[in-house]
């Protein structure tokens, strides 16, 4: 976005979409995508930052030639950033035509993911970021603009931008688009050819630049967020075991509930059963645990939930719990209906939505659940 030389140029904050305005974004999307997405079950709430919205459909329908079947439940956020670079690559592979072309385009983005890093900056000069992405200056007379790495990754929108540089406003900078992709890339190269034990080391360390609150990395809740997605994966543990930091600890702890469930150990579970016995966790966590409560496979699921909520006080149950319930009528309303909806439609053999019905629990006793705590109830 290009900004008037005027300072007084007032900023807009946008906030993510939500209710029925998200339901009517996705759905322009998904059908712009040709993508037929089973929300049942599932919160659109993670599609509520509109790049993020645009990248996961871009990521499971990019030539949007033929209709593509998704279950978003299915769907992490690893996943979807790790699907989208994927097809980047190879997208660009096609464009600039040279040998291990898709290589390049990794490893110029690992650079320039570096130098942010090291640099202590979220945006970079042209030149200097053209010379890291396609390892040629742009001052060379062998670089060509139009065949270069750079100008095909702003093509593609959604990886990095060309802007006018805001400190100095006659310089143009490139950054990335999305910082969750700035973040996973550059948290990617935190650990990235080191072995378990050098690597579980740096995270022991607290990262200053990811935890110091003096002087923070521009990107570290971004970096610390995938940090915490891709160790379990990477080093077989959770970086809430390697770092007593807070602000690591609190990441990881928010991590578990968007990683794939098998990544989800009983240990992990006993963490997050033990935080909620801790009044002032449950606001953030118990909302967490309904995007996990229906995924059959997951450890967190509506089985923990009962559990957790049955070994609860009764009075801190009310309170937390039957409150929400009491607040958020329309939320619960709409889940009883998705599930009315894939009792109506499931077919023989459906074992996948029979299992998400299940831990949905009886219809019947949740709506008067709901109705005993609604306000007209």
């Amino acid at each position: 976005m290009i900004w008037s030389q005027d300072a007084r140029t007032p900023f807009l904050h946008l906030y993510a979409a939500s209710g029925d305005t998200l339901e009517q974004i996705s759905a322009k999307y998904f059908a712009y995508y040709r993508l037929a997405v089973t929300t049942a079950f599932a919160s659109l709430q993670t599609l509520s930052n509109p790049l993020y919205l645009r990248l996961f459909c871009e990521a499971n329908n990019p030539t949007r030639e033929t209709t593509v079947n998704v279950h978003l439940g299915d769907q992490t956020t690893l996943m979807t950033l790790r699907k989208y670079l994927a097809g980047v690559r190879d997208n660009i592979a096609k464009k600039i035509d040279r040998p291990n072309g898709g290589a390049l385009v990794e490893e110029g983005l690992r650079r320039y993911a570096r130098e942010l890093w090291q640099s202590d900056a979220r945006e970079l000069p042209l030149a200097a970021a053209s010379q890291l992405l396609d390892g040629t200056s742009s001052e060379s007379p062998h670089f060509k603009w139009s065949e270069s790495i750079t100008k095909a990754l702003l093509d593609e929108d959604l990886v990095i931008a060309r802007e006018r540089g805001y400190q100095e406003p006659g310089h143009e900078v490139i950054r990335f688009t999305y910082d969750l992709l700035a973040g996973l890339i550059i948290a990617e190269g935190l650990i990235e050819g080191l072995g378990p034990r050098q690597a579980q080391s740096i995270i022991a360390s607290g990262i200053p630049l990811l935890t110091d609150q003096q002087h923070r990395h521009p990107l570290w809740d971004d970096i610390s967020r995938c940090l915490c997605l891709i160790t379990p994966g990477r080093l077989g543990c959770h970086v809430y075991n390697l770092s007593s930091n807070s602000t690591l600890f609190s990441a990881s702890v928010h991590a578990i509930f968007e990683m794939e469930p098998a990544l989800v150990r009983p240990a992990d579970a006993d963490l997050i059963q033990s935080l909620l016995r801790t009044e002032s966790n449950r606001k953030a966590l118990l909302p967490r645990l309904r995007e996990t409560s229906t995924v059959p496979s997951h450890p967190l699921n509506a089985t923990f939930l009962d559990r957790v909520l049955h070994r609860m006080d009764i009075t801190d149950r009310e309170l937390s719990w039957t409150e929400n319930l009491r607040q958020n009528p329309e939320r619960f309303h709409k889940f009883l209906s998705e599930v009315w909806g894939a009792l109506n439609a499931l077919k023989e053999g459906d074992l996948a939505n029979l299992e998400r019905i299940k831990l949905a629990g009886n219809p019947n006793k949740m709506a008067a659940s709901i109705d005993a705590t609604s306000p007209s109830g």
